[in-house]
């Protein structure tokens, strides 16, 4: 199994942990300050584990609570995230925990995509090229384009994921399953 993100064995709900704000290291490889130290440390945002976990739960349900976490975490610690990954270009300890990190993600992905039953994945994916699918569309990068450069606010970035997912990964994008939208129903799908 490994560090394989199409083999998990952690269990659902430890995504992102070490995308979270924490010790800093500076070039030198010196313990920084953390982010609590600097006063801007806000606990981090929980997976909603009954929302993955729960067999009632559909997939645009699941989807649309991953797309939530990935949204508030990246709200939070974006900044951090990047930095983390930036400054792993040249100390290989910030490398390994940020693809460690990515690779925690990947595995509660993998976990919850495994778990739907056949007919679900849209015809001709799958799980391993689902979990590619979701990392190219909700990731920092993506954030920031979109919160940053384009001028949209957090709610229409999380609204846009929970409808590209859906009708990227989801066999049928047309009536919800189990009567859901899969986005919260006071932000909805799209950018309205």
């Amino acid at each position: 199994m490994g560090d394989d993100p199409h083999h998990p064995h952690q269990p659902i709900g430890e995504t992102e942990e070490a995308e979270r704000p924490g010790v800093v290291h500076d070039q030198r490889g010196e313990h920084g300050r953390t982010e609590q130290q600097h006063g801007r440390h806000q606990s981090p945002p929980a997976v909603p584990r009954p929302e993955l976990e729960s067999p009632t739960t559909d997939p645009a349900r699941q989807l649309a609570a991953m797309a939530g976490y990935d949204r508030r975490l990246y709200e939070r610690a974006g900044d951090v995230i990047t930095l983390l990954r930036e400054a792993g270009r040249s100390e290989p300890e910030l490398a390994t925990l940020y693809h460690d990190s990515r690779i925690r993600g990947d595995r509660t992905r993998v976990q919850v995509f495994s778990s739907w039953p056949p007919g679900v994945l849209r015809s001709g994916l799958d799980v391993p090229s689902a979990v590619d699918v979701y990392a190219a569309l909700c990731n920092i990068d993506v954030y920031a384009v979109l919160t940053g450069e384009r001028g949209w606010s957090p709610d229409q970035a999380e609204r846009w994921w929970c409808g590209a997912l859906a009708r990227e990964l989801l066999g049928t994008f047309g009536p919800p399953l189990n009567g859901h939208s899969g986005c919260d129903p006071e932000v909805g799908h799209g950018l309205e």
